[in-house]
């Protein structure tokens, strides 16, 4: 499917706006940001926002250690488009590492309504609200479930994605 921007220059201004938000590496609103960055890109025909979106993705995945409470905002699906794009090891390591770590999290086998730990018999996929689509290990389907690279992974088996 092609996108195609109905007023490209509005599209680039955006784009050029958004460019310039801080983004935190990791917190709420990065994971659509960087989605829309890439998309405009897509839209437009140019790398600029791509290429600013890997720089950003591979300075975190230099610095990611020690962990921090908000990654589970990373923007874990267009970091995978990325590494699908562009083969890039460095980011693929550090994903697989940052996706190992969230499963690994107390609270990532914690019931939705009541935070008491549950079987894992009884664990389930956030279905609720959108901002899950991101929120690693709870992602139900990736959105390359038959091609993902990380298929065969233990850390992607376990996010659901296989």
């Amino acid at each position: 499917m092609e996108l195609k921007a109905e007023d490209p220059q509005l599209l680039r201004r955006v784009a050029q706006q958004l460019e310039k938000h801080e983004f935190k590496g990791w917190f709420y609103g990065d994971s659509v940001g960087f989605e829309g960055l890439v998309a405009a890109g897509d839209m437009l025909g140019v790398d600029t926002w791509q290429d600013f979106s890997r720089g950003f993705f591979r300075a975190w995945a230099t610095r990611m250690e020690p962990f921090q409470p908000d990654d589970n905002t990373a923007p874990g699906h267009v970091m995978c488009e990325m590494i699908k794009r562009t083969g890039d090891e460095v980011l693929k390591n550090a994903v697989l590492k940052l996706a190992g770590h969230l499963w690994g999290r107390p609270d990532s086998r914690r019931s939705e309504s009541h935070g008491r730990p549950v079987s894992r018999a009884q664990q389930r996929p956030h279905r609720n609200t959108r901002s899950h689509r991101n929120n690693w290990p709870h992602s139900h389907s990736c959105p390359y479930r038959h091609s993902c690279p990380y298929r065969h992974s233990t850390a992607h088996d376990r996010s659901g994605c296989g």
